[in-house]
């Protein structure tokens, strides 16, 4: 990241902080992974993580207290981000009732390390594990970046939009929203693809939900965990839609946060 989109971020520039769009009955959270404050080397969060050493603790800077843990000792701390090494469990939090007839959001900064396998940036799993199980993932498949949602046992309902040539290297942010009327995916501030009005977007869950930054969450339903080998810089949940405003100013802090 320039010294200039550091001091844009710090308050150089717009003043946009993406805890201002967590209203008092939102659920969701943020994660800066820039910020060294937040990182810890232990799941409690009592013990900072240094430059090189483990991150198994991430603080939920939205105020909702969703703060991120795993069991990992190999995610490690890096001057700017998280470097996940492939393999391992990602950071993961469990949240009460997280749905909402007003659908979630989720956005990610990110630069893959690996494009080959499948690779979850971002799991959202409303962990039920009964057949009206939902889903929603960021997923990076073999040089192309999946928005997936679906629901039931056998992933039925499958609602997928796709943006190819993904390479390793290079910085990107993608964000997707779902609501009961649509499915979109933007890949760097552009629209990928808009599925409106289908029987195949799935009812928003209620349920008892897990998310997942660097893997898919693990449960009877989704053995397969789809480890993500790469740098994230920061991630953000939230459940509901956003409105344009919010949704510009979003992209263009994420923008600046995976350095474009």
């Amino acid at each position: 990241m320039s010294a200039i989109q550091q001091v844009l971020l710090a308050g150089g520039g717009p003043s946009f902080n993406p805890t201002s769009i967590f209203g008092g009955s939102d659920k969701g959270g943020f994660y800066d992974f820039t910020d060294s404050a937040t990182l810890w080397s232990n799941s409690a969060r009592s013990t900072p993580a240094s430059i090189g050493g483990q991150i198994q603790g991430v603080t939920d800077l939205s105020g909702k207290g969703n703060h991120l843990a795993t069991s990992s000792s190999t995610i490690l701390m890096q001057s700017g981000y998280a470097d996940f090494p492939g393999g391992v469990s990602g950071l993961g939090a469990a949240v009460a009732s997280p749905g909402s007839s007003a659908g979630h959001t989720c956005i990610v900064a990110f630069r893959p390390g690996s494009v080959t396998g499948n690779q979850s940036l971002f799991d959202c799993d409303y962990a039920n594990l009964t057949a009206d199980r939902v889903s929603q993932t960021l997923l990076i498949a073999t040089t192309s970046l999946y928005s997936l949602a679906f629901t039931g046992t056998a992933g039925a309902n499958t609602v997928s939009t796709a943006a190819s040539g993904i390479a390793s290297g290079t910085d990107y942010y993608a964000t997707m929203w779902r609501s009961t009327s649509e499915h979109v995916t933007r890949l760097n501030g552009a629209l990928i693809q808009n599925t409106t009005a289908s029987t195949a977007n799935p009812a928003v869950g209620t349920a008892q939900s897990k998310w997942v930054i660097g893997s898919a969450y693990a449960g009877t339903t989704n053995p397969t965990q789809r480890y993500y080998t790469g740098r994230i810089y920061a991630a953000l949940f939230i459940n509901r839609q956003l409105t344009s405003g919010e949704l510009s100013d979003l992209e263009n802090y994420f923008r600046i946060k995976a350095g474009l």
